[in-house]
């Protein structure tokens, strides 16, 4: 079975065209891309109305051993291990492929990964209350990308449409100790347990950059 990872990077908006110029020299053909917003920890920027930037998400699946290589990319062109300059990181998809169910013996030990990524998807306009409530859990920022909702469409009583429900996913990369606590506060805070109110889910991030922990920059 091939090792393969899934390598997100997430940049100021406008960016994306040359991280991906980048990575086609390593082989890798286009990936996608997608626009949200980042949200800061600053309280400056926040009380000037400046603490949500526009990004650029680009998301590519990779062969395993061109992580580290990416990784180095990243930040030696684009110097995401400096403040503001935007996060990567990877996620081991290999065993998610698998037809069968993982035997115990072959799941990866949570413990054993120092991050964790934690994707909260929520209709449309609840996406502050998501990083709000997971700050307060000790959460960083986050970056917030936008889409639309697809099989529980509504026909509007006055014309014959499918009007779909606009969707935010909020994804936060955070320590390994902090995801029960964030999950459980995001859970009981957006009802999350109730039908239709939205879904979370948490997977490994088996290598970052650009992550501050020392003032809880974690996020991007």
């Amino acid at each position: 079975m091939i090792n393969e990872r899934l390598f997100f990077v997430v940049v100021n908006r406008g960016k994306a065209d040359e991280v991906l110029s980048e990575m086609q020299s390593f082989g890798l053909p286009g990936g996608v891309i997608m626009h949200g917003d980042g949200t800061s920890v600053n309280k400056i920027l926040k009380v000037l109305g400046l603490d949500e930037t526009h990004k650029d998400i680009i998301f590519i699946p990779i062969p395993e051993e061109l992580e580290n290589p990416l990784h180095a990319m990243v930040e030696q062109v684009f110097h995401l291990n400096r403040r503001n300059r935007g996060i990567a990181f990877s996620i081991p998809i290999s065993r998610y492929r698998n037809e069968n169910i993982l035997p115990e013996q072959m799941r990866c030990d949570r413990t054993s990964f120092r991050y964790h990524c934690i994707f909260t998807i929520l209709d449309r306009g609840k996406s502050k209350d998501c990083v709000y409530f997971a700050r307060q859990a000790g959460a960083p920022g986050g970056t917030i990308i936008h889409g639309h909702g697809a099989g529980r469409s509504v026909i509007d009583a006055a014309f014959p449409i499918s009007i779909e429900p606009e969707k935010d996913i909020v994804m936060q990369v955070v320590l390994t100790e902090q995801v029960p606590k964030i999950r459980q506060t995001l859970i009981n805070n957006l009802k999350l347990n109730e039908p239709n109110s939205g879904i979370l889910f948490v997977l490994p991030v088996s290598r970052a950059t650009g992550l501050f922990e020392s003032k809880v920059e974690v996020g991007g």
